[in-house]
């Protein structure tokens, strides 16, 4: 009598990536962030595969799927999408993979190799870790975004405040939206993203330095938190950027922007939409949050006269190495590039030609 073939359970792969969640946070200690993008990457593979079980998935399959990446458009530009994001995409299936070879029930059906197919080739490797051409904005663009915004409503207070406190602190966005107000020292002219309450990437504490960018930006952070405490009588656990409350206005019945309320946002989509309206009605090209960053490298570069200050600057960023601030936020823009070589050449006396 022929031995019924097993028929396996759809059930079994929700089971076995929820597994996975459990041991990226628990075992590897990795970020909400992270692991989310991890499992997108793994439902998009399974979409393209139809759902089929991990256990039955051929090398064909992922090869077919590794071809419809780079033939996949961007929903937002419609170009074609970066080879960093298919890079992203495959390393999170690498690591998925090689966890899932040594999972019971799966061993006999996937091996290590496996795993090595969710790659790119070397060069296409190389060119997908190249760091993108430097577009931070300016100090003065970001004054200038600054000084457009309106500050007649609370609201528009705070989302004045939020820009300037992104570049005088370079905190990620992330945390910037779980942060209380007990978390910034307007003597010390500190911020402490402890990692606990504050979403710092990997959670490690961070113990920033007001960037000295300048005291009318420093100023508006100030008046931010004094506004709080003293006109809403916000105490030290309540948030640093609040939601505003929504409100039906009796005549229209319609929801209206009420008071400041007592929660901070769960997630930091709001305040990036808040840079995004911030550019747009300066009239400037969009730069998102995270920009900020390099601009506060570039200065970094400008400012620090010594090794240890530049070693002050990175750490304030959150960084453990210098090296980390340099290669991923350092790049010098090209017209400075080509002003540093003019000054070079005069320093040499070769002139201009």
């Amino acid at each position: 009598m022929a031995r019924k073939r097993k028929q396996w359970d759809p059930a079994h792969n929700a089971k076995i990536v929820h597994k996975y969640q459990e041991f990226m946070r628990h075992g590897k200690r990795l970020s909400d962030t992270t692991i989310r993008l991890a499992v997108q990457a793994i439902d998009d593979f399974l979409d393209f595969n139809k759902t089929a079980d991990f256990r039955s998935i051929k090398l064909s399959q992922i090869i077919a799927y590794k071809e419809d990446l780079f033939s996949r458009k961007s929903e937002r530009t419609g170009r074609q999408i970066s080879l960093s994001a298919v890079r992203q995409k495959l390393h999170n299936l690498n690591g998925f993979y090689l966890w899932l070879a040594h999972q019971p029930g799966y061993r006999s059906h996937i091996n290590l190799t496996d795993a090595s197919y969710f790659s790119l080739s070397r060069h296409d490797d190389r060119r997908a870790r190249r760091p993108s051409r430097c577009i931070a904005p300016t100090i003065e663009h970001l004054r200038h975004v600054i000084g457009s915004m309106p500050t007649g409503t609370d609201q528009e207070l705070r989302d004045r405040a939020l820009i300037a406190f992104a570049i005088l602190s370079g905190a990620r966005i992330d945390a910037i939206a779980s942060m209380r107000i007990r978390h910034v020292d307007l003597v010390e002219r500190t911020v402490d993203q402890d990692g606990h309450s504050v979403r710092t990437k990997f959670r490690k504490p961070i113990l920033t330095c007001f960037f000295p960018v300048g005291g009318d930006i420093e100023a508006i952070v100030v008046e931010w938190i004094t506004h709080l405490r003293r006109v809403h009588r916000f105490g030290p656990d309540d948030p640093l950027f609040p939601e505003i409350t929504l409100m039906r206005d009796p005549e229209t019945k319609y929801l209206k922007a009420g008071p400041l309320g007592k929660s901070g946002w769960m997630f930091p989509n709001a305040a990036r939409q808040i840079f995004r309206n911030a550019w747009e009605n300066a009239g400037l090209p969009y730069h998102n949050p995270h920009s900020l960053r390099s601009t506060l490298t570039l200065l970094g570069q400008k400012l620090c006269r010594s090794p240890e200050e530049f070693k002050c600057w990175s750490q304030s960023l959150g960084h453990e190495n210098v090296s980390t601030t340099l290669t991923s936020y350092g790049q010098v823009p090209d017209h400075r590039q080509r002003e540093v070589f003019e000054a070079l050449r005069d320093r040499v006396g070769m002139g201009t030609r």
